[in-house]
């Protein structure tokens, strides 16, 4: 069996009724965090904003994933838990390090929740 085989039935979303849990993914990308609670039954709702990553994300998760720019005035959903990938250019040695001063900074958005 191909590794991707394997991944596809060991990582199959479902949703566990029972354990009524919802989890919102900000900065959700095409839904890697979100893909390992779905595969333990959690209910995923993503926040992304490029097209083609919530695309990606809504057609191969069961969660919804809204393809929208955050900001700290977004509201979401009631959650039982709080995920997600802020992004990490305005800090990586790969960036130009500017930090709090980067526009693509998502940490306060993040830590807002």
């Amino acid at each position: 069996m191909e590794y991707w085989e394997e991944i596809n039935i060991k990582l199959k979303p479902w949703i566990d009724t029972d354990l009524d849990k919802t989890v919102v993914d900000l900065f959700a990308g095409c839904g890697g965090l979100s893909l390992g609670f779905e595969a333990n039954g959690f209910k995923t709702i993503g926040y992304e904003m490029d097209e083609q990553a919530t695309n990606t994300y809504n057609k191969n998760l069961i969660g919804e994933c809204f393809n929208e720019k955050l900001t700290v005035e977004t509201k979401y959903p009631k959650a039982d838990i709080v995920i997600g990938g802020p992004p990490c250019q305005p800090f990586s040695v790969g960036g130009k390090q500017l930090g709090l001063k980067d526009s693509r900074d998502g940490f306060p958005i993040f830590c807002q929740q």
